[in-house]
């Protein structure tokens, strides 16, 4: 699980509605997973039950936001097994 707490903080930049015509949940989403991904680990393992932790939103609202910045090519999902079990990294 990633291990930013909810006294951390994380930038929307203005290029992220800008160039990449983000808005509302996708803009948000896409926020935190690029902070992750500006971190020394340098992914977000979150998944879907830390966004929706985050956010307030249901499991499926965090999947679908997370779901739409893959088809949209802005994050790539990578699905693997590790020593604690199945994991999904952004």
């Amino acid at each position: 699980m990633a291990t930013l707490n909810h006294t951390d903080g994380f930038i929307l930049h203005g290029w992220m509605v800008t160039e990449l015509h983000l808005a509302g949940g996708d803009l948000f989403a896409f926020a935190l997973v690029n902070h992750f991904s500006q971190s020394k680990a340098g992914v977000y393992t979150g998944g879907v039950t830390y966004l929706s932790s985050w956010t307030g939103w249901s499991r499926n609202t965090a999947r679908k936001h997370l779901q739409r910045l893959v088809e949209m090519g802005l994050i790539e999902e990578t699905r693997g097994v590790g020593d604690e079990g199945s994991f999904v990294a952004y």
